[in-house]
């Protein structure tokens, strides 16, 4: 004889287990917890401020340099050129 079994029993487990496995694969995606993320965070940041501090300057920051850029070509338009 067959066993008799409750659908609506069936229904909710299965439902149960799906839930249970859609969380498991959302802590496998996001799998972080607060403590990781602010320490990741942190070191992020001190590193930041280390590599900030050990930049060379840049050209354009150049203080003994020209002041405004020169052009590559004359930009006196008083005279016209000859055709």
């Amino acid at each position: 004889m067959t066993e008799i079994i409750n659908l609506n029993k069936v229904r909710k487990r299965k439902a149960k287990q799906e839930k249970q496995e859609k969380a498991a694969q959302n802590r496998a995606g996001n799998g972080v917890n607060k403590q990781a993320r602010e320490a990741a965070r942190r070191e992020r940041k001190a590193l930041d401020r280390k590599l900030e501090g050990a930049k060379l300057p840049s050209p354009e920051a150049d203080v003994t340099g020209p002041s405004e850029p020169q052009a590559e070509f004359p930009t006196d338009t008083s005279t016209p050129k000859p055709r």
